[in-house]
């Protein structure tokens, strides 16, 4: 990497640190070392103008309230009507399907959160928040250990992850892991969109989190 190429790389992630306020987190001198460090590891220089687009396209208040009260039907019925929003969640539904499910009194389970963040564009924000004002569980696992974040991350959704940082008030937990060990920052970077490229601006935005990788074993993003 050329001192020009390394200083632009730099300067990109000063300008996202400071917009999303993430400099905060850490003391300066930390800080200083961190974007170094971050700097020397992008194989090239990320669309960190991905990051700032997107931080803004993502809603800061959320659209739903949850529901005054649960529908008053049987633990077998909701069950029922549960699975059939997972299906149609598994098949694209509609939001206006989806709002029917849950006024009706469909529950979304561990799975059905990471599923709508794989399955839909990532900026489907109406969706999102219509389930989190159902209940559903930003950290939850589903059968294989994902959580929202990781299947997020593995379909390369950028605001779907900017949204699960802003709609969990500092509780999301970055560095879980799945069943096969692999954290969101591993996903991230394993997973690669179209150009053949790491996922750069979901990727980078883990990393700027504060994200660690279990790499089988060793630790990656921490500085």
């Amino acid at each position: 990497m050329t001192r020009m190429y390394f200083n632009r790389a730099k300067k990109a992630i000063q300008k996202v640190c400071k917009i999303l306020s993430l400099s905060e987190l850490r003391r300066r001198k930390e800080a200083t070392h961190f974007i170094d460090d971050l700097a020397q590891k992008l194989d090239r220089v990320p669309t960190f103008g991905d990051i700032i687009v997107e931080t803004d396209h993502v809603p800061d208040r959320v659209s739903y309230s949850p529901p005054l009260a649960k529908p008053d039907i049987s633990d077998e019925e909701r069950k029922k009507l549960s699975a059939e929003l997972e299906n149609s969640i598994r098949n694209w539904a509609s939001f206006d399907r989806i709002k029917s499910l849950l006024d009706k009194g469909a529950e979304p389970d561990a799975n059905v959160m990471g599923l709508a963040m794989y399955k839909y564009d990532g900026r489907a924000f109406q969706i999102y928040d219509l389930l989190l004002a159902h209940g559903a569980d930003l950290n939850a696992k589903d059968r294989y250990g994902y959580t929202p974040l990781m299947m997020a991350a593995r379909a390369c959704h950028l605001s779907a992850c900017i949204w699960l940082v802003k709609r969990s008030n500092g509780k999301l937990d970055i560095d879980a892991t799945n069943s096969l060990n692999q954290s969101a920052l591993d996903i991230a970077k394993e997973y690669k969109p179209y150009t053949g490229n790491y996922n750069d601006s979901v990727y980078g935005y883990l990393l700027l989190l504060g994200a660690r990788g279990t790499s089988h074993g060793k630790e990656e993003g921490s500085t």
